[in-house]
């Protein structure tokens, strides 16, 4: 004689059944892919250096991961967890660039489980070192400011320029870390060039007359891994060339 099982048993029974079935063909979305991004070097003029290997890639935050590029650039993280990262791009002779909070994410609208980095320009710290900067006069080519003089070594050419990079302050101490403002990479082909700013650029920096300005100077890559630092709140310089000479100061007219 057959022994019938209760409605509510079986109706558990097929529940579970179908539970176990459902869990086994949806495994849920997933939770990590595959981080990717290609670097292109450059020397600190304009060159691009064809040997793009052994850049160190390391997720800083909130994970530590380490790759490393290939000769091509092209580097990788095959299963990441999704999350946002710090990520930091470092060789030995090149200026360490940084990002923050990039959104390694999962999109199911599309499927995607792989992200790529938009290309990175990777350069190497400056080769200009600053020997010399003195004050000339409180003008500029006859329009009232400041001009000064600044010397530059290995000797600059035509196709090799060196770059400079200027930090203004009201502070003596200023410097690439600390400044009110600092000037884009500006190139020279001379060894000795001069060089300067107008009131009315003073002024757009924030300075005003009678006050006593800083200026420091620093041989900077033309191609510059600068970046926003959102702990220090301050943009960062990693190629610049620590060898410079002391600051000058001028009283705005």
């Amino acid at each position: 004689m057959i022994k019938k099982l209760p409605i509510l048993y079986c109706a558990l029974i097929l529940l579970t059944t179908c539970f176990i079935s459902c869990s086994k063909t949806n495994p849920g979305p997933p939770i990590s892919g595959k981080l990717s991004g290609t670097i292109q070097t450059w020397d600190d003029k304009s060159t691009a250096i064809a040997d793009k290997g052994g850049i160190i890639v390391t997720t800083e935050y909130p994970s530590v991961n380490t790759t490393t590029t290939d000769t091509s650039g092209k580097f990788s993280f095959d299963n990441l967890d999704f999350d946002k990262y710090d990520i930091s791009f470092s060789k030995a002779g090149y200026g360490t660039y940084k990002i923050f909070s990039y959104a390694h994410n999962n999109n199911p609208a599309v499927a995607q489980t792989v992200n790529v980095i938009p290309l990175i320009s990777f350069a190497k710290i400056s080769t200009t070192a600053i020997t010399n900067l003195v004050y000339l006069k409180a003008n500029v080519n006859g329009v009232i400011g400041v001009s000064f003089q600044v010397t530059v070594s290995p000797n600059p050419t035509t196709l090799k320029r060196a770059f400079i990079r200027y930090f203004l302050s009201n502070s003596p101490s200023v410097s690439d870390t600390s400044y009110i403002v600092y000037t884009p990479p500006i190139g020279t082909s001379s060894t000795i060039a001069t060089d300067g700013f107008t009131n009315d650029e003073l002024t757009g920096y924030g300075f005003s007359k009678g006050q006593k300005i800083y200026i420091k100077a620093y041989g900077e890559s033309l191609r510059s891994n600068d970046y926003d630092d959102p702990n220090l709140r301050k943009r960062v310089f990693p190629n610049l060339n620590p060898t410079t000479a002391a600051a000058i100061s001028f009283v705005m007219q």
